[in-house]
Parts: structure tokens; C-alpha cells; sequence
């Protein structure tokens, strides 16, 4: 069977696509929320170790895991429903509250609410993001935008340990967690430029 030439042509300009371009700052922001998530999965328990802290640790990502189960069956619905930025404020204050609760965190209430801060932070953003993806993607690149998106994803995946790695090298246990907070800003200069785009994704559902 023979194809016409104009299709195999679109096939091949699809083909070698990489990324989906509308996906972009999906990729950027994840990879930044991501980064402190994995520095706390691989540094936690050498962080808690060096600070002499007596808390259960082997209980934060279960906690986490908890509360993020919770929150994902009662808010399934409204993550491509509504606008982005109710979302991003609320996880960057989330993000900003458990890096914070665990530079103080002496006990195991602490801790908890370190999880539960990681939960809303990262674990919120993580579904919000995805569904934002394939909302701004055109129907045809939808499978491109969720590419896309895990690339911001592993990138983060690959580079929050090193980071976690780095300062832990680098300056004392007590400031770990305080030099993180420098993410932040920066996700609003991702943020903010792409603001209309962002927001307007649910337009397209």
C-alpha cells in the first residue's frame, strides 16, 4: 500500500518533534517544585542523622503519601477545572511551609506537617501541572505535552539529589533547607510571564 507523498511528509515533521512548545513552562515549573522533593527523598534521613534529630523518619513519606491520597480523591475534579493560579499560589505557600517546618522540625508533630506541607506543595502541583499540559496542547500534540512534561520531570528527578548532595557539601545541615527557598522566586519568573496562557488552559477543556 502507498501513501501520498504530502502525508508521509507530515508524518516525518511530527515524528521528530521533541517537545510540545505550549508545554513549556509546565516542564519548567515541575522541575522546580521537584527539586527539593527529591533532595528530602535521597538526603532525609542523612539530614536528620547530622542534626541529631530524634524523629521517626521512616514515617515522612508515608505521611505524605497519606495525605496525598486523601487530597487527590477529594479535589480529582477541579484540577482542569479551576485556573492555574489558585493552584500555584497555594503551592508555592506549601512549598515554602515545609522547607521551613523541617529547618525547625525537632519532633515527630513537626515532621508531620513537614509531609503533609510536601504534600500540597509538590504533590498537588504534580496533578495540576500534568492536566495543564495536555489542556494547552493541541489535540493532536497531547501525548507530546505529556512528554514534555515528564522531561521537566526527570530533570528534576535527576538534579534534586545532586542538589540535595551539594549543599549538604557545601554548607552546614542547618541551612539545607533554607537555601531552597531560593526556588522560589524563580518560579514566579517562569510564573509570570506565562501567566494568560497558564490560566487560560481551562478555556480549552
Amino acid at each position: 500500500m502507498q501513501f501520498p507523498k504530502q502525508s508521509l511528509k507530515h508524518v516525518k515533521k511530527k515524528k521528530f518533534k521533541l517537545i510540545q512548545k505550549d508545554a513549556l513552562p509546565v516542564a519548567f515549573l515541575i522541575t522546580l517544585f521537584a527539586l527539593p522533593y527529591f533532595a528530602t527523598q535521597s538526603n532525609l534521613v542523612v539530614y536528620t542523622e547530622e542534626r541529631n534529630l530524634h524523629v521517626a523518619v521512616g514515617s515522612y513519606f508515608l505521611i505524605y503519601a497519606v495525605v496525598l491520597l486523601i487530597i487527590r480523591i477529594a479535589l480529582k475534579e477541579y484540577f482542569d477545572t479551576v485556573r492555574f493560579r489558585y493552584w500555584f499560589y497555594i503551592s508555592v505557600i506549601a512549598t515554602a511551609f515545609y522547607l521551613l517546618m523541617l529547618t525547625v522540625m525537632k519532633n515527630n508533630f513537626q515532621m508531620a506537617l513537614g509531609a503533609t506541607g510536601m504534600a500540597i506543595g509538590y504533590g498537588v502541583i504534580y496533578s495540576v501541572l500534568q492536566s495543564t499540559a495536555l489542556l494547552l496542547a493541541p489535540m493532536g500534540e497531547q501525548g507530546l505535552a505529556s512528554s514534555t512534561f515528564y522531561l521537566g520531570l526527570d530533570i528534576g528527578m535527576a538534579m534534586g539529589p545532586i542538589l540535595g548532595g551539594f549543599i549538604d557539601a557545601q554548607l552546614s545541615p542547618a541551612n539545607f533547607y533554607p537555601v531552597m527557598l531560593i526556588l522560589l522566586p524563580i518560579m514566579f519568573l517562569i510564573y509570570l510571564p506565562s501567566r494568560h496562557k497558564l490560566n487560560g488552559a481551562i478555556d480549552h477543556h
